[in-house]
Parts: structure tokens; C-alpha cells; sequence
């Protein structure tokens, strides 16, 4: 719930606080991932692979390998 102005406002807004962003992104990838929404019991994987992304600054490899080592796409049902 911020303002900001222009280009670089949106940079320096997603810079303070990477972790939203990146647990945003996480979900909206794993949704695509899963073919599915995300559920509650879902919200656990999320924030581990958020936690452990962290480590390394977020990276987008980061972020897409801790999806595809998580149990919710692990245990996934093809059709």
C-alpha cells in the first residue's frame, strides 16, 4: 500500500521489501506449476522456499528450484 512514482519508484519500492515480491512471485509461479490455485496447506512450501531463497538474494533459480523440489509439486496429479 505505497505510492511511487515512475521507474524507479517501482524499483525502490520491490528493493525495500524483496521478500514480498518474491513470495508473490513464488505463488503465481507455483500456481502455473501446479495447474492448480494455491491452497492453505500449500502456505507452508511457500514460505520455505521464500526462507531459502533468501540465501541466495532471491534469485530467479532460487525461486524455481525450490518449487520443483517442493512436496506440493512433488505430489502433484498429472491428468
Amino acid at each position: 500500500g505505497s505510492e511511487f512514482k515512475g521507474l524507479d519508484g517501482l524499483q525502490a519500492a520491490l528493493l525495500r521489501k524483496p521478500e514480498l515480491f518474491a513470495g508473490t512471485f513464488t505463488e503465481k509461479l507455483m500456481t502455473y506449476g501446479l495447474g492448480r490455485g494455491l491452497e492453505y496447506s500449500d502456505t507452508p512450501s511457500v514460505r520455505a522456499i521464500v526462507r531459502n531463497a533468501q540465501l541466495q538474494h532471491f534469485s530467479f533459480s532460487s525461486l524455481v528450484l525450490g518449487i520443483v523440489r517442493s512436496d506440493p509439486f512433488q505430489m502433484r496429479m498429472s491428468q
